[in-house]
């Protein structure tokens, strides 16, 4: 069994690498909320909503890309 910090380490690079896909994916998605108005109207709210969403989407993605290449890479694998 692995130790904690090979578990921690494993941890981190997903995250990492999720961050990165997230912010290369995101680059096209565009800044809706910076670009609505600063009252919460109606509008307003299902821009930010649909904003939510799709960035959420986004990270979920790079979450499970990031997963299978470090179950490929297995990088810490020196560590044991």
């Amino acid at each position: 069994m692995a130790d904690v910090k090979t578990w921690l380490a494993y941890a981190a690079l997903l995250y990492l690498l999720a961050c990165l896909l997230y912010l290369l994916a995101s680059r096209c998605v565009g800044t809706p909320w910076s670009d609505a108005v600063r009252r919460m109207s109606a509008a307003t709210r299902a821009i930010r909503d649909d904003s939510v969403r799709t960035r959420g989407r986004i990270f979920g993605g790079s979450l499970a890309v990031a997963a299978l290449l470090v179950v490929a890479w297995r990088p810490f694998t020196f560590a044991r």
